[in-house]
C-alpha cells in the first residue's frame, strides 16, 4: 500500500465506513460467484492487470486482443481473439468477466449474442464500466476529442496508451442493459464512484463528489456502473 493509498483509506475511514472502491466490489463479487460456479472466461484482461483466478475455480481462462507482454507471469491460459469471434464451443463457462470492456464495443448486441452462446445455462457477466450519465464521464466525452481524452487518461490517470482505446458508450446505463434482456436479463445494478489515489487532489475531487451523491440520493450520478447479467 503506497503513501497516496493509505492516505485515502484513512480519510475514507473517518468520513464513511461504508465506501469501497469499484475493484474491491468487483472482486467481492467474483468470490461470490465463484462458490455456484466452475468456469471463468475473463475478457479484455489487459496487460498490466490480472485476477487471481486459478484458485477460485476449476478453469479459467483470459482473453484480449493484444497479446500481453507478462504472458509467463499468468498462471491461467491465455488466448489472443475478438470478443466477436470467441475460439470456445457453445456452454463452455459459467461466469464471464468484462472489466472496462463494454464501452468500446462498437455493437454490444453481437457482442452479447457471443457471450450468451458460449455461456452454461443460467450463467452470468459480470461487468464493471463507466456510466454515460454520469458528468465525469459525460462531459469529457462532449466537450474533449479522443486524442485529447487519451493525453489527459495518460497524464493525470499515469494509463500506459496501449491500454487506451475508442469508447463509443453504446452499453453504458441501465436503460442499454435492459434493452438487451432479449439476451441476457439484467439480475443487479450498482452505481459507484471512481476513488483514485494516483493523485492526491483526484481523490479529493472524487470523493467529495461520492459524498455529494450520497447526501442528496443520486448515485446514478456516480462515473462508474457495476452490472450482472444472467443467460435466460
Amino acid at each position: 500500500m503506497n503513501d497516496n493509498e493509505q492516505w485515502a483509506r484513512n480519510i475514507i475511514r473517518r468520513t464513511d465506513q461504508d465506501c469501497r472502491p469499484r475493484w474491491e466490489v468487483f472482486d467481492s463479487l467474483i468470490l461470490q460467484m465463484s462458490q455456484n460456479c466452475k468456469r471463468c472466461l475473463n475478457i479484455g484482461a489487459g496487460i498490466n492487470e490480472e485476477f487471481d483466478l486459478a484458485d477460485l475455480f476449476k478453469f479459467a481462462a483470459d482473453t484480449d486482443i493484444q497479446y500481453p507482454k507478462d504472458l509467463k507471469k499468468r498462471n491461467i491460459p491465455f488466448l489472443q481473439s475478438d470478443i466477436m469471434h470467441l475460439p470456445f464451443k457453445n456452454n463452455s463457462y459459467d461466469l464471464v468477466l468484462l472489466r472496462f470492456v463494454v464501452e468500446h464495443l462498437s455493437d454490444p448486441e453481437g457482442a452479447f449474442q457471443e457471450i450468451n452462446r458460449i455461456l452454461s445455462p443460467r450463467g452470468q457477466v459480470l461487468i464493471v464500466t463507466t456510466n454515460l450519465i454520469s458528468p465525469i464521464i459525460l462531459i469529457p466525452k462532449i466537450f474533449l476529442s479522443y486524442r485529447l481524452r487519451k493525453w489527459l487518461m495518460k497524464v493525470i490517470f499515469r494509463a500506459h496508451g496501449e491500454d487506451i482505446f475508442p469508447t463509443y458508450h453504446r452499453i453504458n446505463t441501465k436503460r442499454a442493459y435492459r434493452k438487451l434482456s432479449h439476451i441476457l436479463s439484467l439480475k443487479d445494478l450498482m452505481y459507484l464512484q471512481d476513488i483514485n489515489w494516483t493523485r492526491r487532489w483526484l481523490f479529493l475531487l472524487f470523493y467529495v463528489f461520492h459524498l455529494k451523491t450520497k447526501f442528496f440520493h443520486m448515485e446514478f450520478l456516480r462515473s462508474n456502473i457495476i452490472a450482472v447479467l444472467q443467460k435466460n
